[in-house]
């Protein structure tokens, strides 16, 4: 390269002697042959030398620029913040990248090196580039910018909008590309155009999100839908005037309104996109179609206006296209910050935006480090940061730090650093692109205090609380959400509702959701949740992004409602169909109410009562007032359901007649008593009853037969100590039963029992005997004595039955039986059996030969006299020993009887 001018001069030089040479030669043998002048061939000699050598000064100073330049090109495509290459128009090969390139794609120069650009292309969009590439032409860019998917290393792929040119790179025609990332811009346009397709085909039936209204042909309201209504903020009593409200159409332009008036006037339907305010001057974009109604004469009657709510649509592209204004204005302007920073910290470029932020000069800026700049305890982050980038060149580190300007006020900047690779391929500089975001960080700042509020406010509630977008996406829950559901907030926020609580879809709950969202109108219910088992009350708030509910339990106020409601009816019902005296106490308005009972049972007239707690507290007798009065009061303090007391209540003629009160507390959803139902029955009768049976009692007691006093069912009240020294029973034992259900057993005679339960039937006195049986299982015989005792009425209220041990007079009897048996045999014996022994002894005495004793004919019979003798002999034994049986039954009778 350095010999390339000397070469050119020489080259010259022999080119310009070999034309003069020529041309001189020429000049003699030509036709006309002129003499040359010596000094002048020395002159054009002495020029071709000069020119020569201005030749080669010249050419020895242009490739320094040349070099310069390319340097500064250079400088400019590593240092564009957007990612740019260079390839092969040939095959495409990747022959140089600059570091935003490898920033964004993730690739490293070796890797782009020698990559392929459809590698780059997302599959689908290689045909797109390639047809490009053939027609772009060589020195413009593609033609309306090619917008294709690029591929990150990843596999990430995003929008790009891409510009290319023909350049010479190494000597050779290849294409220099800038790729700008287009990807959030792009997919909103894509999505809005998806939008839009979707609203384009839309059916033309209202729902409940239009906004409708029927004009007469005087521009008259005679119609118009909720949703009007709650947009315009505008009541049926304010809006049915002769003439739309002009403060509602005040952004539009008078020559507006009269091109949409001479529009549909001419029965011509108009259709477009129009502003408007409501009263609070909230501005809204209707998508407005006004249609003419005519009549058979083709005569307009009247207008119907359908409008959509389209504000969303219309804050969006705004959003896009400032968006779009931000993301071009900062390519333009280059608004961010840039540093260049030494590997020991010290500057050695910063761009002015930083240097007007910061209130510095380049001169003072120099005169300090970047980490004097960081605050304490953001220093050791930076120094992290730094050194990685220190020993990792060309690697991105991303960092968000408060930094003090000049004059000590902070400014929150986030920057990315990355370390520039000198010669040696180690880190000569850390360059470091930022931006200001102190309005982020302090809205950040203030949102996250605002968010803490807003968290404790909600948490301090005691109603559940819970947030959605119009996607059903939980955004916000509180404490008594968890505790009412089970669910922790940090589960399920950003979850959808039916994701968290998926019984919803089946459960009452779900259709009110869906109407409030759709309707956009608040709601109130009150549903059960067979999931959570309890009673909650709804509050469902929509707003235009979503909805915000609250719900509580209610449970305890549902069940103190049904207990209200069923005492009510069970007041009602006893009302009618008892004879007690009810009563009801509104605790909170101090009103007692009574049924008929009270004139019935104790003689009063209506206006001899009065509603008043004090008049039925006048009423009690002044023994039984403290224990009844404090027994109620206590009773309510401590919360109890259900009271009972017996007292002394006075009776219109001036007596007290025993009653027994019962009442039962009801109390709401606070614990607070609320009402207080009761019923008072007369016992006074049975008072005195019971009076009577305690005289009994005593008398009972002392007596020393077996007292049983049974109810009108023949089940134990009461029995005495005799009864319990007879059976071996205590009357703890047997109170509350029958007594043939433990007595009887089976010696006891079952036709007695039939006989028995008749008789009890009858309600007549008898007296039966029959064999019971003691605890142990030892059986006795009784007498029972049984009367019914009845009231005034005749009715049967109880049964007395007085029991008497007779078990050794029927052992007696049994004894005498024996005896009577055991006699009878004897008789039998002495009738017959000695009867037989005596005849044959007669008979063979009257056969003895008296005057032949030694005749053996006597012999016989003297045997046969021995033989019967013997029979006889033990018939008389048996009859003694029968006698001696009797007289031991009789000494033991004695014996007995004696003890």
């Amino acid at each position: 390269m350095k010999r390339l001018p000397f070469v050119i001069s020489v080259a010259y030089f022999l080119i310009a002697i070999t034309w003069f040479i020529f041309t001189y030669q020429a000049s003699l043998y030509g036709p006309v042959a002129e003499e040359t002048d010596f000094p002048h061939l020395l002159n054009i000699l002495l020029l071709i030398i000069l020119s020569s050598l201005l030749l080669y000064f010249i050419a020895r100073g242009r490739p320094a620029k040349v070099k310069y330049s390319e340097a500064q090109y250079h400088q400019l495509f590593e240092d564009n913040p957007q990612p740019m290459w260079i390839f092969k128009q040939q095959d495409l090969e990747i022959l140089a990248v600059n570091t935003a390139a490898m920033e964004i794609y993730g690739y490293s120069r070796e890797e782009f090196t020698g990559m392929n650009l459809k590698e780059l292309i997302a599959d689908e969009d290689v045909p797109q580039l390639e047809q490009a590439l053939l027609q772009a032409p060589p020195l413009r860019t593609f033609k309306d910018k090619l917008v294709i998917r690029h591929k990150k290393k990843d596999g990430e792929l995003f929008y790009t909008q891409i510009s290319s040119r023909q350049i010479t790179f190494n000597g050779v025609a290849d294409r220099l590309v800038l790729a700008l990332n287009i990807d959030v811009q792009h997919r909103a346009h894509l999505k809005i155009k998806d939008l839009n397709h979707k609203l384009k085909n839309i059916r033309k039936a209202l729902s409940a999100s239009s906004i409708v209204l029927r004009l007469n042909r005087e521009g008259e309201v005679q119609f118009m839908n909720g949703k009007f209504i709650s947009i315009f903020q505008i009541g049926e009593e304010d809006f049915y005037q002769p003439k739309i409200h002009e403060d509602i159409w005040n952004e539009f332009s008078p020559i507006r309104k009269a091109r949409i008036v001479h529009t549909v006037q001419q029965g011509r339907i108009w259709q477009g996109e129009i502003k408007v305010a409501n009263r609070a001057q909230k501005a809204f974009w209707i998508d407005t179609k006004i249609i003419p109604v005519k009549n058979d004469q083709q005569i307009i009657e009247e207008f119907f206006v359908i409008g959509y709510d389209i504000s969303d649509k219309k804050k969006t592209e705004e959003a896009l296209i400032q968006r779009e204004q931000l993301f071009r204005s900062l390519i333009d302007s280059y608004s961010s910050y840039l540093v260049r920073i030494e590997p020991e910290g010290g500057y050695t470029y910063a761009n002015p935006r930083f240097l007007q932020k910061f209130g510095f000069t380049m001169e003072e800026l120099k005169a300090t480090t970047f980490e004097q700049m960081v605050l304490p305890e953001d220093l050791a982050e930076y120094q992290k940061a730094a050194r990685f980038c220190r020993e990792n060149p060309e690697q991105i580190v991303v960092l968000e730090i408060p930094m003090p300007d000049k004059e000590g006020n902070i400014n929150w900047s986030s920057w990315e650093f990355v370390g520039i690779a000198g010669k040696e391929g180690t880190t000569s500089v850390i360059q470091g692109l930022g931006r200001d975001i102190s309005p982020q960080k302090r809205a950040e700042l203030d949102l996250q205090k605002y968010t803490r509020r807003l968290d404790l406010v909600l948490d301090s509630i005691g109603e559940g609380f819970f947030n959605m977008d119009l996607n059903w996406k939980l955004l916000k829950v509180n404490k008594e959400f968890e505790r009412l559901t089970g669910k922790k907030r940090n589960e399920v926020q950003g979850l959808y509702l039916l994701e968290v609580l998926p019984f919803m879809t089946d459960s009452p709950f779900y259709p009110y959701l869906e109407a409030a969202l759709e309707e956009g109108v608040p709601m109130r219910f009150e549903e059960y949740s067979t999931q959570l088992n309890k009673w909650l009350e709804v509050n469902l708030f929509p707003y235009q992004d979503g909805l915000s509910g609250y719900f509580r339990d209610v449970s305890k106020k549902k069940k103190t409602e049904l207990e209200v409601k069923q005492a009510l009816l069970r007041f009602d019902t006893l009302t009618k169909a008892t004879y007690d005296t009810i009563w009801e106490w509104d605790l909170l308005k101090q009103k007692v109410r009574w049924n008929d009972g009270l004139f019935r049972n104790f003689g009063y007239s209506t206006m001899e009562v009065q509603d008043t707690p004090e008049w039925r507290k006048s009423k009690i007798h002044p023994d039984d007032f403290d224990s009844v009065v404090n027994g109620i009061h206590n009773h309510i303090e401590q919360k109890k359901g259900a009271w009972t007391a017996e007292y002394r209540f006075q009776a219109a003629d001036g007596s007290y007649r025993f009653v027994l009160d019962r009442g039962y507390v009801i109390y709401n959803e606070n614990e607070m008593p609320v009402l207080m139902i009761g019923a008072i029955q007369d016992i006074h009768q049975e008072r005195e009853y019971q009076e009577e049976i305690k005289k009994l009692s005593l008398v009972a007691r002392k007596t020393q037969n077996s007292v049983i006093i049974t109810d009108k069912d023949g089940y134990i009240e009461w029995v005495n100590e005799s009864f319990s020294q007879l059976c071996g029973y205590t009357l703890e034992e047997v109170k509350g039963k029958r007594p043939g259900n433990f007595l009887q057993g089976p010696q006891t005679d079952p036709e007695a029992i039939t006989r028995i339960r008749r008789l009890l039937e009858q309600k007549v006195e008898f007296s039966e005997e029959i064999i019971n049986y003691s605890k142990d299982g030892t059986p006795y015989w009784v007498r029972m004595d049984i009367s019914p005792v009845l009231d005034e009425d005749g009715k049967l209220i109880k049964f007395i039955a007085i029991e008497t041990d007779i078990t050794e007079r029927k052992k007696f009897e049994q004894r005498l039986q024996q005896q009577n048996e055991q006699l009878k045999e004897i008789a039998w014996i002495s009738s017959h059996e000695i009867r037989g022994p005596v005849a044959s002894i007669l008979g063979l005495i009257s056969l003895y030969d008296h005057g032949f004793p030694e005749a053996s004919f006597n012999k016989e019979i003297l045997q046969h006299l021995l033989n019967v003798s013997q029979q006889l002999d033990k018939v008389i034994h048996r009859i003694v020993n029968k006698t001696f049986e009797v007289d031991e039954l009789e000494d033991r009778k004695q014996d007995r009887q004696g003890e």
